[in-house]
């Protein structure tokens, strides 16, 4: 093996860990989803970005048939319901 071998395997082994370490990274390479949650209201489908719909900054208000698309999309969960 020569010198110039060497260093083109240790480039290759560098490189492939740093993709994997940048894939990784929620919010750069990773594919962590965002969370989001949702309730059936009235025929429709609500989609808020915060557990709680009185705190949540954003509501999406759709079709239920576009479930589908939020659940492959987000981390889709329940709306928290809280009863006293």
């Amino acid at each position: 093996m020569t010198y110039q071998n060497i260093h083109l395997i240790f480039f290759v082994i560098v490189a492939a860990t740093l993709w994997a370490l940048w894939k990784s990274v929620p919010g750069l390479g990773g594919s962590m989803k965002a969370q989001r949650w949702y309730e059936i209201e009235d025929g429709k489908l609500c989609v808020y970005n915060q557990p709680d719909k009185k705190k949540a900054a954003g509501c999406s208000v759709t079709r239920i048939e576009d479930l589908g698309f939020y659940r492959r999309s987000f981390d889709l969960q329940k709306v928290w319901e809280v009863t006293l």
